[in-house]
């Protein structure tokens, strides 16, 4: 399962592909204060990083796949700020 959850924690790894999406949307309304754990993703799909730009979900973990970094860094809300960098 690429993306699996904890009351706290959503913790991607893989391909996150467009059918984890609901369960994310879910999982953030249940829990609005969870935070988000990256580092063994490798691709995640446009509809879930929408989803984290628009709960304003902390990531405490980014991927360490550059690639990916490189491409997410922008719209990424890092703990303790307000809005993406």
């Amino acid at each position: 399962m690429p993306i699996t959850y904890t009351d706290s924690r959503a913790t991607f790894s893989g391909n996150c592909k467009i059918d984890e999406a609901e369960g994310l949307r879910a999982h953030l309304e249940r829990y609005p204060n969870a935070e988000v754990e990256m580092t063994s993703c490798e691709q995640i799909h446009t509809t879930i990083l929408q989803i984290l730009i628009a709960a304003q979900t902390p990531v405490i973990a980014p991927p360490t796949n550059v690639f990916l970094l490189r491409c997410l860094s922008p719209y990424l809300k890092q703990p303790g700020n307000s809005s993406p960098e």
